[in-house]
């Protein structure tokens, strides 16, 4: 293993780092979360000076964000979701380099305050989503688009007559449990889309699934 940049200190111990292609849909950029402090920022790579910030610092961040990067067909730039378990409020957002975060939605609230949100493997193809209520065991699919200048949210699962559901799942015909699970999303057998649950072995009820 090289290194390609210069090592880089002092960094805040509570951050949270968000790959994607949020300002440059041809290169990657960083989008840096400090969940105690509450701020937001973007940044990109040098190869001789490290990380450089492209916009402003953004303070006032809620520190009880979840944020799952989206690739929305139809929109250039990686968005991301900000998820807010405490209050069961969402909204989605880009970056915008002069201003910090730009919202597509509007706040979304009655969420329940129970998701843990896994992004799809292969996002940028069919932009899945999977939602897994760690208090029922749930598991819910939704896919997320832009139309209008705004993003939109869908029944993620496509049934073989071409009807759509957005859960909860089953398995076998009976509605499927999971708990305590770290979900894991890949392509493990070559369909595109699955993840991979690995979880205890009394969490599970209505079967005993490795992928989904």
């Amino acid at each position: 293993m090289e290194p390609v940049g210069p090592l880089m200190t002092g960094w805040s111990s509570t951050l949270k780092i968000i790959p994607g292609n949020f300002v440059n849909p041809t290169a990657s950029q960083l989008l840096f979360y400090d969940f105690v402090a509450g701020v937001g920022t973007m940044k990109g790579f040098d190869a001789a000076t490290g990380l450089v910030h492209i916009g402003p610092d953004r303070p006032g961040w809620r520190t009880t964000w979840q944020i799952a990067p989206l690739t929305l067909p139809g929109f250039p730039i990686t968005s991301f979701l900000l998820y807010d378990p405490t209050l069961g409020e969402a909204m989605v957002c880009h970056w915008d380099t002069a201003g910090g975060e730009a919202s597509m939605t509007p706040l979304q609230v009655g969420w329940r305050r129970t998701w843990n949100i896994v992004p799809a493997h292969n996002s940028a193809q069919d932009n899945a989503v999977l939602f897994h209520d760690t208090a029922s065991g749930q598991l819910f699919c939704f896919k997320f688009g832009y139309s209008g200048g705004e993003a939109t949210m869908e029944n993620g699962w496509v049934f073989p007559d071409g009807s759509t559901t957005n859960g909860p799942a089953t398995l076998d015909g009976a509605e499927l449990a999971i708990y305590q699970a770290q979900i894991i999303p890949g392509d493990f057998s070559g369909t595109g889309r699955e993840f991979y649950f690995h979880l205890p072995r009394t969490s599970v009820s209505g079967g005993t699934p490795t992928n989904f």
